[in-house]
């Protein structure tokens, strides 16, 4: 079984502007999921004081217990730090997908939980055909939750099955 985490990063939308120029879609995939939540786990907990200050906006804390990570919270030099700490035991494999919104056309968008499916499905398909990923193994595929809207499963799960 092969695990894949994909979050996003940006607004999928044609009226560009500087603040959301690109919609970037990430993929995670772990050579030990195990291994990689751990060192999430690890990295959350050595970090701790360093979250709960850059935690501007509320993201990362509910209540005052630790939620989950926000990049957009991260100050230039926790996001160093992430990067070091995730980077150094060469765990995983990221693929990402950058949509420039300046040549979208309206119709991508128009429902974007189905743009952001189609594009999901379009980028795994040239993973796969690029032999960067597995194309033998079953695959589960991690979402965020912003994306897990009930009618828009079904259309990713069509779209990965064709």
């Amino acid at each position: 079984m092969i695990n894949l985490y994909v979050d996003e990063s940006g607004s999928m939308t044609t009226k560009y502007t500087d603040y959301s120029p690109h919609f970037i879609i990430a993929i995670v995939h772990p050579k030990n999921a195990r291994a990689l939540k751990s060192t999430y786990r690890r990295f959350v907990k050595s970090h701790m004081d360093e979250l709960r200050e850059a935690d501007k906006g509320g993201k990362m804390f509910a209540n005052g217990k630790f939620k989950e990570l926000k990049g957009s919270e991260f100050t230039p030099a926790l996001k160093k730090a992430f990067v070091d700490y995730f980077c150094r035991d060469k765990q995983f494999q990221l693929f990402y997908i950058v949509i420039d919104n300046k040549h979208v056309g309206p119709n991508l968008y128009k429902n974007t939980a189905r743009g952001f499916n189609y594009c999901l499905k379009l980028a795994l398909a040239y993973f796969m055909h690029k032999r960067w990923l597995p194309t033998t193994e079953d695959i589960n595929i991690q979402i965020d939750e912003r994306n897990q809207k009930t009618n828009t499963k079904s259309s990713l799960q069509e779209y990965l099955n064709n």
